[in-house]
């Protein structure tokens, strides 16, 4: 009898662990110390932990920099992406779990690199205050010039979005036209994208194209897209349609750094100079110590 309830309890771990294995979950980076050798203008960040395929993905946008006095090209730089796969999984408490990936590379004259995040995602204990799950990305190289080990160490408070458990509740929106109004580089424009809406979470994602006319020459860089996700901070309705607004704030997001979604619904409207199903959207980025304001305005349909 023990030996088949023994059975039972480590199926039933199996079990449960294997459900665990197939999500791939999102986290939202809501406070940040990164290292400057890792990141140095970092903006918006997530980290993603991929069970399915066994890795965890830290994602950092960086922000444009120009020193006083130097002359720089309008070009925002491309994303900094850590992908590394998992070492270890640990059970701490309350369902949370320890992930652990890391590469190292230190016998090839690389580096160590080591990224540690608590997936707080299926946390079962109550608590007074909102539990803030940690993540680390560390790296160690030896400098053989110096003749010593450097080290560097990028702390994280993340929050877990979910956006794939509630996937099934998401309305999704096909991109039709749309226009830069301010921040992004003139020869930039959007491309194609969706729009995904539920009663708690906006997720955007669109593609950026080049636009340099005919005949021009045309820069050879990949423009960034416009991929984020916010939760909904307020709704305001009217016979004309209902205003929606996500926003990072919300999130405690990178300090001076904000993301804000506008989404005009208007399928409920009863005016009559409005298309119906048509969703208007203004997308703005500000970052304000570094004088950086972007606005998009973009048209979606079903």
């Amino acid at each position: 009898m023990k030996t088949f309830i023994l059975a039972l309890s480590l199926f039933l771990t199996l079990a449960a662990r294997a459900e665990v294995e197939t999500e791939n979950i999102e986290f939202q980076v809501e406070k940040a110390s990164f290292a400057e050798a890792h990141v140095a203008h970092p903006g918006n960040a997530r980290l993603f932990i991929n069970y399915a395929e066994n890795n965890v993905t830290l994602k950092v946008d960086q922000l444009f920099h120009c020193d006083s006095g130097e002359v720089c090209a309008q070009v925002m730089p491309v994303p900094k992406v850590i992908t590394l796969p998992i070492v270890s999984i640990e059970e701490v408490s309350c369902g949370i779990r320890k992930v652990t990936a890391q590469v190292d590379a230190r016998p090839a004259d690389g580096l160590l690199q080591t990224l540690v995040a608590e997936d707080s995602s299926d946390m079962t204990c109550q608590t007074l205050l909102r539990y803030q799950a940690k993540a680390t990305y560390e790296t160690k190289v030896y400098d053989r010039l110096q003749s010593t080990e450097v080290h560097n160490v990028s702390k994280m408070v993340i929050s877990p979005l979910n956006l794939t458990q509630v996937s099934q509740n998401l309305e999704s929106f096909h991109f039709t036209q749309g226009f830069f109004e301010a921040g992004f580089p003139a020869i930039e424009k959007p491309i194609s994208g969706s729009l995904f809406l539920s009663d708690t979470v906006v997720k955007l994602d669109v593609k950026v194209g080049l636009n340099c006319g005919s005949g021009q020459p045309c820069p050879r860089y990949l423009p960034r897209p416009i991929m984020t996700s916010l939760p909904v901070v307020k709704v305001d309705r009217s016979s004309c349609g209902d205003k929606i607004m996500a926003s990072s704030a919300a999130l405690s997001s990178v300090e001076g750094v904000t993301e804000e979604i506008e989404v005009m619904d208007y399928r409920s409207s009863s005016c009559k100079m409005v298309i119906p199903h048509l969703m208007t959207v203004t997308y703005r980025l500000k970052a304000i110590d570094r004088n950086i304001e972007r606005r998009a305005v973009l048209h979606f349909d079903r």
